[in-house]
């Protein structure tokens, strides 16, 4: 499976910021390619775009990408209530909940702009363990893309309507272990997270949720509180959309639904 040519500036900035060499990076996939055989355990995906993902994560250090690699491919294998049954359709209700969406615009980074919405959840309907696995489902379909892999995401949270109901159904171990699996197994690179009118409880939750965050992720968590304004301080005004105080379209779920679903059969590798 070959690798696409990067656009010019997509491939500067690859050099310069993941020191990826247009005529080494192949030499590096396929030292990367010799160390899976160092765990003939895991299943790992050995193919030239499913070895680049964690190089890029890694800048190209080999040995840090395989290091990924290994917690990756065995935290899925150790996680089965999150794993099993992995997959767009299975959760096809928390997807169509509002629970989350991506923004169909980039930042001025060219970073993809990921939201989670929970004051849209309904814990009647859809436990957490529903709701964590939708996010990390929309973060596999995510990082598959060659410009999210090099530009990085912006995680934007959205606790408005978030309440009592919502916040009496949080389990602080299982934030723990999401936070373990975002932070510290997921190939992708997190520029940037706005927390906006984030609730009395959060105080609680994001020393657990940040715990295997590096200093330098922590250091670009901010929070707008109900200040909607300022999170054009961050964004341009056409990559948000109008319920964010931006110009955009407003947050169309409907086409994000489709846009996971559909990808579960493009992506089909994903998910076996």
């Amino acid at each position: 499976m070959s690798l696409t040519v990067l656009e010019p500036s997509l491939a500067a900035k690859a050099l310069k910021e993941l020191n990826e060499k247009p005529d080494g990076r192949y030499k590096k996939i396929n030292k990367l390619r010799a160390k899976t055989t160092e765990r003939p355990d895991l299943k790992f995906d050995t193919t030239d775009k499913g070895l680049i993902i964690f190089l890029r994560a890694r800048k190209f250090n080999v040995d840090k990408a395989f290091e990924l690699m290994v917690r990756y491919y065995e935290t899925k294998r150790s996680n089965p209530d999150i794993f099993e049954n992995f997959n767009p359709s299975a959760e096809r209700l928390t997807f169509q909940s509002g629970w989350n969406i991506a923004f169909p615009k980039r930042d001025s980074n060219g970073c993809r702009i990921f939201t989670i919405c929970p004051g849209n959840w309904n814990p009647s309907d859809r436990s957490l363990i529903n709701n964590f696995r939708a996010n990390l489902i929309a973060l596999e379909i995510l990082i598959q893309e060659e410009e999210t892999q090099i530009n990085g995401l912006v995680i934007i949270i959205d606790f408005r309507n978030f309440g009592l109901t919502q916040a009496a159904a949080i389990q602080p171990t299982l934030f723990r272990r999401y936070g373990g699996f975002v932070f510290n197994t997921y190939p992708i690179r997190i520029k940037g997270i706005h927390v906006i009118e984030q609730p009395a409880i959060f105080s609680i939750i994001f020393p657990i949720i940040s715990y295997f965050m590096k200093k330098k992720i922590k250091d670009r968590v901010k929070l707008h509180g109900s200040d909607m304004d300022n999170l054009s301080c961050f964004f341009s005004a056409d990559s948000l959309p109008m319920e964010y105080g931006g110009t955009g379209e407003p947050n169309d779920f409907n086409a994000w639904v489709r846009y996971v679903i559909n990808a579960e059969e493009e992506l089909e590798h994903l998910w076996t």
